[in-house]
């Protein structure tokens, strides 16, 4: 009975670990630059807070800002690129090689 129980209590890990988001990123201020997708699309963080977007796809990408300012991250395909935020407001970016400000590979960080 106690193998069962114990058996039972693994399977149970197991299927929780399988239906994680293994997307999600480790930091938690963080954003993966996934093939074709940023992950999460959308993040709200604190101000004066670093966001770090973390290349874990093959592909290259970037993260370029839709108001031009700060500086679009290099186009890679590994490593990371980092931005704080010391204003409130809605910064959207997206990836200008497989995205638009309106269309396709977007996300945005919102500063409370």
């Amino acid at each position: 009975m106690r193998t069962r129980i114990l058996l039972s209590a693994l399977l149970i890990v197991v299927a929780a670990a399988a239906c994680s988001d293994s997307t999600a990123p480790a930091n938690p201020n963080g954003v993966n630059v996934a093939d074709n997708s940023f992950s999460p699309g959308v993040r709200t963080v604190a101000l004066n807070t670093t966001v770090t977007w973390t290349w874990t796809g093959g592909s290259q990408h970037n993260v370029t800002w839709t108001a031009g300012s700060p500086a679009a991250s290099t186009t890679q395909s590994s490593g990371t690129y980092q931005r704080s935020f010391d204003t409130a407001g809605t910064f959207d970016y997206y990836c200008s090689i497989h995205g638009t400000p309106t269309t396709g590979m977007r996300g945005s960080v919102t500063v409370q």
